[in-house]
This record gives C-alpha cells, sequence and structure tokens, in this order.
C-alpha cells in the first residue's frame, strides 16, 4: 500500500532538489524525496534506541583552534574512545573531527546536542548502530 502526502517547499528548495536529483539521474522528484525520508529514518532512527550505541561523529569546524579549546570537556568523557582530526591544508576550509564513540544512547544524544551548540562548529553527522 502506497499513501500519498503532499510537501510544500519553498521554491528555493524546490529548485534545488530538482537540480540535485537531476545530477544524480532520478527521473522522478517523488522518488528522490522517498529516499531522503527514508535516509532520513536510517540515520535518525538512533534517537528513538534506547540501549547502547556505538559509532561515529564527524565533527566539521570552521576553525580548528578556535574550537579545540571548547572541546577539551568532550574529549575526555568516558564514552569517546578514539579521536582522529583532519585538519584541512587551505585555512579556510573546515577541519574534520571523527569521535569514536561508545555508551548508552543519553549519553550520545546529550554529547550530540553538546557538540551542536558549540560556536564554530559547522556540521555534527552521527552514525550509530545497537552495541
Amino acid at each position: 500500500m502506497v499513501v500519498k502526502t503532499g510537501v510544500s517547499l519553498p521554491e528555493e528548495l524546490y529548485a534545488k532538489l530538482q537540480t540535485l536529483a537531476s545530477n544524480m539521474g532520478y527521473t522522478s522528484i517523488s522518488r528522490a524525496i522517498r529516499d531522503a525520508v527514508e535516509l532520513f529514518i536510517a540515520f535518525n532512527s538512533w534517537w528513538s534506541h534506547h540501549g547502547r550505541l556505538r559509532g561515529v561523529i564527524v565533527v566539521a569546524v570552521v576553525s580548528l583552534p578556535r574550537v579545540y579549546s571548547q572541546l577539551g570537556p568532550v574529549f575526555e568523557k568516558s564514552i569517546v574512545k578514539r579521536i582522529y582530526v583532519e585538519k584541512s591544508s587551505e585555512p579556510q576550509k573546515p577541519a574534520l573531527i571523527y569521535l569514536h564513540v561508545e555508551g548508552e544512547a543519553a549519553e550520545l544524544k546529550d554529547l550530540y546536542k553538546q557538540l551542536s551548540r558549540i560556536r564554530g562548529v559547522a556540521m555534527v553527522q552521527p552514525v550509530f548502530v545497537p552495541d
């Protein structure tokens, strides 16, 4: 069974969707939206999890020196198992920080929220699986 739904999008967002979908080979905007919803569910289902999780959090930072001091308390958390920092060769490009984490879902949610609130953090992308 298929459920039809309507989605209202600002014109600029719809134009970006059309361009990207076309560049990716989609012949149907509907299919692109359906795939986006499936990805949204796959990437965010951990928010409903109530056990242990493990995975990686990728943090893109605009200015590593400015953000690094704020990350000190994050790096000291027991749920952070490994840290890898990839600096950009060009100062104006973001640096990437990879955090390998393991812990209770509530702890990882708190960490995600904490990272998202740090000034100078451009993006936080978690990838978690049940432990």
